[in-house]
């Protein structure tokens, strides 16, 4: 596989809890998304869109749950090893 192709994978949030001092921004998150498929995330400001794939790449953590990438748990690894963004588009 070159460089610049992307590999996608399917991604699955079981039971995820994202908070914010006493806020929940999250509350037992389990959307999924197959392997090479397409999924927006429509909703007004402030809803967690951003919050979601923040927590996927790693840059917000968890309170507790999983987020799988295929088969794999990346909840508790760090962003760098996740790879979330595809090499060939890494600057």
């Amino acid at each position: 596989m070159a460089d610049s192709e992307i590999r996608m994978s399917s991604i699955a949030y079981k039971s995820v809890v994202k908070r914010y001092s006493a806020i929940d921004a999250g509350k037992h998150l389990d959307p999924s998304c197959n392997t090479g498929a397409l999924v927006a995330l429509p909703g007004p400001s402030g809803c967690g869109k951003s919050t979601m794939l923040k927590m996927a790449a790693g840059i917000e953590p968890v309170l507790s749950g999983e987020i799988n990438f295929g088969e794999r748990p990346d909840t508790r690894r760090r962003p760098v090893v996740r790879n979330v963004i595809a090499k060939g588009n890494r600057r």
